[in-house]
């Protein structure tokens, strides 16, 4: 059944028009519903309805948001009366005039996703790591990935003069070609590699050396030969501690090499085991090892980069490290991550390292720049700032 449509009078197209026109005008929303009235009875639908729905989403949006300031007694009810779109001009007018922290912090809660974006702005440039801790977990995307970022990007400065003694690397996280320089939300801890020494002691062969990783440094006019790395992310907790949740620890070198002097220098015989991989139970029964999952080998780079995550962090003011339980990195990269791979590095190396498996009671997402998300609230936890 086809929905009837008047037809339009050519004759009273002149008064359409000057309708329309006095409707789009007119600022006040009620005054705009008996407009609507007047256009509906003189057969003026299409326009008329289309602009009604405009005008009644952003009539909505300033309602909220006029709520929502005066319950935060950012504005007075008789201002709460008002465009709230000129409200929010004020509001960022006054944010680049004063932006004081008692200001900052005042303004943080609005409402209004694009005053919470230039108090993380400010923020950003007064170096108020506290303030933008605030915006990791916006329920505004542009406000939230704003924060992290610029939380990645102080952390990597204050890094920088450190990690040149340590013989390190750090780098935001921007690693693929079609992300923008400096848009990396976490950072990498890299253990630098050189190819020409790796050549000459190790006798690489070219298997070898297609596995070694040639990546640009953030800042763009430098290249690194990786050895191995961990992808860590920031976090603050709602008591206000910082975390660094380190989310990956990887070596493509290492975990794919055959070489055997770069077995021998980087993996160690597993101690519970003696390097079976098996632990006899009686003469005729025996279990895979549950340190080393089997693999009668434990590499020694995990513990390294742990330890080198510890120094730095504590550089920084970083009060806790977080890492994934392999549970947790398992069900993120199904059918990806291998079980015995997984547990070697989530759960085999924490754990001798003084890490203890707790529920920290708030969920906590991670994951990396292949998408897939993953929430957990029980991690690998060592504290650092004692």
């Amino acid at each position: 059944m086809e929905t009837h449509k008047p037809k339009i009078n050519p004759e009273r197209q002149e008064y359409r028009d000057a309708l329309a026109e006095e409707i789009k005008a007119e600022s006040d929303f009620l005054v705009r519903r008996e407009l609507l009235q007047c256009a509906q009875a003189t057969g003026e639908y299409e326009a008329a309805e289309r602009w009604r729905k405009e005008w009644r989403a952003k009539y909505i949006e300033n309602r909220a948001l006029a709520k929502a300031r005066v319950e935060q007694g950012l504005i007075s009810a008789d201002e709460g009366r008002e465009s709230q779109h000129e409200i929010t001009e004020n509001f960022l007018k006054l944010l680049v005039a004063e932006s004081t922290p008692d200001i900052l912090e005042q303004f943080s809660s609005d409402p209004s996703p694009f005053v919470r974006y230039e108090v993380a702005t400010r923020a950003k440039q007064l170096g108020n790591e506290a303030l933008l801790a605030k915006f990791e977990g916006d329920d505004n995307p542009e406000v939230r990935h704003f924060a992290r970022r610029a939380l990645a990007e102080m952390e990597v400065n204050m890094l920088l003069p450190v990690v040149g003694r340590e013989e390190l690397a750090v780098r935001l996280s921007d690693i693929f070609s079609d992300v923008p320089i400096g848009e990396g939300t976490r950072f990498f801890v890299i253990e630098k590699g050189d190819k020409d020494t790796l050549r000459k002691k190790y006798d690489i062969s070219e298997d070898d050396e297609k596995n070694l990783q040639f990546v640009h440094h953030f800042r763009q006019d430098e290249h690194i030969d990786m050895m191995w790395w961990g992808l860590v992310d920031i976090r603050h907790l709602p008591d206000g501690r910082k975390v660094w949740l380190l989310e990956e620890i990887q070596s493509d070198i290492l975990q794919k090499t055959k070489n055997k002097k770069l077995k021998e220098e980087f993996f160690r015989p597993c101690g519970e085991c003696g390097g079976k991989g098996v632990i006899q139970k009686t003469k005729k029964e025996q279990e895979r090892c549950a340190t080393c999952q089997g693999a009668a080998a434990l590499p020694t780079y995990p513990e390294r980069l742990l330890e080198d995550i510890q120094r730095l962090g504590k550089s920084t003011g970083t009060d806790m490290i977080l890492m994934p339980t392999a549970e947790s990195m398992l069900q993120k990269y199904i059918g990806l991550l291998k079980p015995t791979k997984a547990k070697l590095l989530y759960d085999a190396i924490p754990s001798r390292l003084g890490f203890k498996k707790q529920d920290i009671g708030n969920e906590i997402e991670f994951g990396q720049e292949d998408g897939g998300m993953a929430r957990a609230r029980e991690f690998w936890r060592l504290d650092i700032s004692k």
